[in-house]
């Protein structure tokens, strides 16, 4: 089953989810790519979809981060 995936309002990032079995944070952007983090911490992944810019939350907390894995997906 897929993992369902959340709107966000974002000038950059289209929907967020999380699967919680292998802590992974799935971002679909608004060009269509969908990238997944992983390991994410499920706190982690709660302060990004309640934040006031999940963009700008996701640029200083997630991107660069030598911490995670990062698969890009057609």
């Amino acid at each position: 089953m897929p993992t369902k995936l959340i709107a966000v309002n974002s000038t950059n990032i289209k929907s967020i989810g999380y699967r919680r079995k292998d802590k992974t944070l799935i971002m679909k952007f608004h060009n269509q790519t969908t990238y997944h983090y992983s390991p994410v911490d499920e706190e982690r992944y709660t302060e990004l979809r309640s934040s006031i810019s999940v963009g700008s939350h996701f640029n200083k907390n997630f991107r660069g981060d030598k911490s995670l894995t990062v698969i890009k997906k057609p």
